[in-house]
């Protein structure tokens, strides 16, 4: 699903931009292999004073031995305001109960987000990327790359965003070398961040049953990990 709005008023300050792209469903499977990005929902609003985008509610499945070469969303919402005349631009994007699946031994080489927002250029920008879910089940991931449940792109330190309630589950047969697993996830550069949350409700279930050890880069910003072990040696490692 993809949609795009623009608005424009010059001089009056009074116009506003909504796009939604919502409730979408994408499926990759029976080997097919993507050459690109894959979104879900896809969503982006431009305008004078006020813009919002909306990218909530989409699936994404990759799997059956289906191969991604970049990234998968499930939902991204992008929203770009500018200030004109007297008053404030102001910018909203929303990417919210989204959910990618990657399973029966797919590969997906690039990072994967269940719900990524980005506002910026106005006054006021505001990032939500809540109640997304990420499932990695019997899959590849290439290696140093993300998992993200929820993202936001922060370009100002006064951006307001929350990355919550955000579920990463990875069970099954899986393979990740060197991944950053992340609840929610500040793909900016920009902090210390102010007026943000990205840890409230975030939870990372991780089978790590499988023979061998499981080897991360990163793991933040998850209020609660559950990690089932099956049997382990005195003193073995779970988790590295």
């Amino acid at each position: 699903g993809y949609s795009d709005a623009d608005a424009y008023a010059e001089g009056d300050g009074d116009s506003t931009a909504n796009a939604y792209a919502n409730e979408n469903v994408v499926t990759v499977t029976g080997g097919s292999r993507v050459g690109d990005d894959v979104y879900g929902g896809y969503s982006d609003a431009d305008a004078y004073a006020t813009a919002n985008a909306y990218a909530n509610e989409n699936v994404v499945t990759v799997s059956g031995g289906s191969i991604v070469d970049d990234d998968v969303y499930g939902g991204y919402s992008a929203a770009a305001a500018y200030a004109e005349g007297d008053g404030d631009a102001t910018a909203n994007a929303y990417a919210n109960n989204n959910e990618v699946v990657v399973s029966e031994e797919a590969v997906v080489h690039g990072d994967i987000y269940g719900g990524y927002a980005d506002a910026y250029f106005a006054d006021i920008n505001s990032e939500q990327a809540n109640n997304n879910t990420v499932i990695i089940d019997g899959a590849t991931v290439g290696t140093g790359r993300t998992i993200a449940g929820g993202a936001i792109y922060v370009d100002k330190v006064s951006d307001r965003h929350n990355a919550t309630y955000n579920t990463v589950s990875i069970r099954g047969n899986y393979s990740l070398n060197d991944v950053s697993l992340y609840g929610g996830y500040n793909v900016g550069s920009e902090g210390p961040l102010q007026e943000d949350d990205l840890f409230t409700g975030n939870t990372l279930n991780l089978d790590a049953r499988q023979v061998g050890n499981t080897v991360v880069d990163v793991v933040k910003n998850f209020e609660t990990i559950n990690i089932q072990a099956g049997e382990i040696a005195n003193g073995g490692t779970v988790l590295d």
